[in-house]
């Protein structure tokens, strides 16, 4: 059995430790900047904590789960002592130097702290230096999830775009919703069915088939009506865009 070391100590860090005892692996120490959250984990999961990077030596493979702007000087320095994977979505990590293997072991979903995920459903994408590390890594990612796929630094960079598109402008929008919605005192739970709808039927139907609503089909006096009850300038400057962008999609209709 591999003996995998982690840096970081934040919501990746932690959701990948909590799978990876789940399935019984060794977990040989954890490193991160952050003592006091690494100490929390380390405590939670009984994991002895890494005081230095040079404890490194005694595992078979690193696992990075910090911020991209760290992995330049990182990844380098880590991969003296042991091959190493970052789960970043966006950085070409085979650019960097290194002595042993390097690649990229990233789970696609958003982690949050408190949200317990099924990592069995996560695509998991592989990326590495040699073919012998692509399959190192492939064989972890198929013990967590049922999807690993192989795929370049640019193909997982362009994914990693279209992710903060569908997670993280959805997020925003439904806080400007929210927001919205509280200053007419009306509960922005009232919308959740639609929110699980329109998530659920993309499972049966492509997102431009699954559109509906005055956009799409041309309602201009709807939109209008929307227009005038939207007071902040910003909130009604994104209605307009997102609108003139679905009638673009959808004029040929």
């Amino acid at each position: 059995m591999k003996k995998i070391g982690i840096v970081g100590s934040g919501n990746v860090a932690t959701h990948l430790v909590i799978a990876f005892k789940e399935k019984g692996m060794d977990i040989a120490g954890l490193f991160s900047r952050n003592h006091h959250s690494a100490h929390e984990i380390c405590e939670r999961f009984s994991i002895p904590y890494f005081e230095t990077i040079e404890q490194f030596k005694q595992v078979d493979l690193i696992i990075v789960c910090v911020s991209d702007d760290a992995l330049a000087n990182l990844i380098p320095q880590l991969a003296q002592y042991a091959p190493t994977a970052t789960t970043s979505g966006t950085i070409d990590v085979l650019q960097f130097d290194h002595l042993k293997d390097v690649g990229v072991f990233y789970p696609l979903q958003s982690f949050t702290t408190g949200k317990n995920v099924a990592f069995d459903t996560i695509p998991i994408f592989i990326e590495a230096s040699s073919d012998a590390f692509a399959q190192t890594l492939k064989d972890i990612g198929t013990k967590l999830s049922c999807e690993v796929h192989f795929i370049s630094a640019k193909q997982r960079q362009h994914l990693h775009v279209a992710a903060v598109m569908v997670n993280n402008f959805t997020n925003h929008l439904m806080t400007l919703a929210a927001d919205y919605l509280k200053k007419e005192n009306i509960p922005f739970e009232w919308l959740q069915p639609l929110i699980l709808e329109t998530v659920d039927k993309l499972s049966s139907i492509s997102p431009y088939d699954a559109q509906t609503g005055p956009a799409r089909r041309n309602d201009q006096q709807t939109i209008d009506r929307h227009l005038s009850l939207i007071t902040n300038e910003e909130l009604k400057q994104l209605y307009i865009q997102f609108t003139k962008s679905r009638q673009t999609t959808y004029n040929h209709d």
